[in-house]
């Protein structure tokens, strides 16, 4: 295989490659959100809290059932391409002019070599790829606030005794 490679075509393929990366991680982490704050049926995780009742009619005793959804408690990080630097070397190996024929073209076109294949290659690439946490996007953010909005509480209960076993075992798997 040559490693002698049309310039323009070089450097679009680097930038094809930051832009499949951005990709990827975006991908990532909708992934990563959709396993860590949603169950199979793509309901969302919820914590429940027994707290005291603050309704003004409620018993001192009494306690409610408080549902929260995890996602607007903890919302996840989101990353993105900061920014990229890329150095090389790569050889110059000509000029190819265009002919009258191929007008699509207007510019000559420089043509580099890699060094593929050859032990005397001096050719390296170092990129150094930076990422930086991203705000949400607004779709996640409407996401967050509508959860947000449906935590409540989903019951009431008054211990004026002690729960049986059965009920305390209830209790013990719903928290979970």
């Amino acid at each position: 295989m040559s490693g002698t490679l049309n310039f323009r075509d070089f450097i679009q393929a680097m930038a094809s490659s930051v832009i499949e990366t951005q990709n990827r991680i975006e991908k990532y982490q909708l992934i990563n959100i959709f396993r860590t704050y949603f169950d199979t049926d793509s309901r969302p995780k919820c914590i429940k809290l027994q707290l005291p009742s603050m309704r003004p009619d409620a018993a001192p005793d009494e306690e409610e059932t408080y549902r929260v959804p995890w996602l607007p408690l903890v919302p996840p990080n989101t990353l993105k391409v900061k920014d990229v630097e890329m150095t090389f070397d790569v050889e110059l190996a000509g000029i190819i002019e265009q002919s009258e024929n191929n007008k699509s073209k207007p510019l000559d076109t420089l043509c580099v070599n890699l060094g593929v294949g050859s032990k005397e290659s001096t050719s390296r690439l170092h990129v150094t790829l930076r990422v930086e946490s991203a705000e949400p996007s607004d779709g996640a953010m409407r996401l967050m606030n509508h959860l947000s909005q449906t935590q409540g509480v989903c019951e009431r209960t008054t211990y004026d005794e002690e729960p049986s076993n059965d009920e305390e075992q209830e209790q013990q798997s719903n928290k979970l």
